[in-house]
């Protein structure tokens, strides 16, 4: 990328997809249906978690559900976060 390719606003996404891309090339794709979590977002993870629901969270109502799994899924990326490194 030059210079003037970089002056968006949404140049890093478009950069990192790009890597994202190549690496994927060189090394095979991730498994299907799994999340990169070391990339994902609280949204990303959270939906994750209540699909799955291993904490059985569904059974007291898809609202407190919904609540636990989004500050469940920012606890993870902040601790991510945190320790700058990958899990």
């Amino acid at each position: 990328m030059d210079l003037r390719s970089t002056a968006g606003p949404n140049t890093l996404d478009v950069g990192k997809a790009a890597i994202l891309n190549v690496l994927g090339s060189l090394y095979g794709a991730a498994p299907e249906g799994k999340i990169d979590f070391n990339n994902a977002g609280p949204p990303a993870i959270a939906d994750r978690l209540q699909a799955a629901d291993p904490l059985h969270l569904a059974a007291q109502g898809s609202e407190a559900a919904n609540k636990a799994y989004k500050n469940l899924a920012e606890a993870m990326v902040k601790f991510r976060t945190i320790r700058r490194t990958v899990v």
